[in-house]
C-alpha cells in the first residue's frame, strides 16, 4: 500500500492509523489480513512520527533565542505560559 502522504494532513494520516488499529483489534480477522493491515499501520505510524519530528525541529528553530540557545518555556494545554 502506497499512501499519498504528501496530499494528506497529519490528522488524516493519524485517523487512518486509528482505523487500522481498530480493525486489528476486531474479531475474526484472518492472519494474512492482519499482517497486511499491520504493515499499512506501520507505514502510517512512521509517517506520523516523521511529521512530528519535523514540526518539533521547526518549533525549536522558531523558539531559538538571539544568543542561539533554545528557549523551552512551559505552556499549559490552552497555550498560556506557566
Amino acid at each position: 500500500m502506497r499512501i499519498m502522504k504528501e496530499n494528506k494532513t497529519y490528522r488524516e494520516i493519524f485517523s487512518s492509523l486509528e482505523d487500522k488499529v481498530r480493525t486489528l483489534g476486531g474479531p475474526n480477522l484472518e492472519l494474512e489480513d492482519a499482517v497486511k493491515i499491520f504493515k499499512e499501520a506501520k507505514e502510517l505510524y512512521n509517517e506520523c512520527k516523521k511529521r512530528i519530528e519535523k514540526m518539533d525541529g521547526e518549533i525549536k528553530r522558531i523558539a531559538r533565542a538571539d544568543d542561539g540557545s533554545i528557549t523551552e518555556n512551559a505552556v499549559s494545554e490552552d497555550g498560556q505560559r506557566i
